[in-house]
């Protein structure tokens, strides 16, 4: 299962390799602060997630790095795949 907070990429690659896919959005209805929003579902993903594989883009903010960091200290296994959006690509798995 892929569990993304709205990467394209990691919807892309769950789609070409026919894997179950979950999105978690911030809830507006629920939190009404972005940042307490964006906060809660950073933490639903470091919950859900057994390995994370993240793709920070630090143009568009921070939310990343901060699943990244809740991860880390939940003790998961982090994988952090640098560059600009544009040359990152990712394959069918074999």
């Amino acid at each position: 299962m892929i569990v993304s907070g709205g990467c394209t990429l990691a919807e892309r690659y769950a789609a070409d390799n026919d894997l179950e896919l979950t999105v978690f959005k911030p809830d507006m209805k629920q939190h009404t602060h972005f940042k307490c929003a964006a906060r809660a579902r950073n933490l639903r993903i470091s919950d859900k997630c057994d390995i994370m594989i993240a793709f920070p883009d630090t143009k568009k903010g921070k939310g990343t790095q901060m699943a990244i960091g809740m991860a880390m200290r939940k003790g998961k296994r982090v994988f952090v795949v640098e560059g600009k959006s544009e040359n990152r690509k990712i394959g069918k798995r074999s």
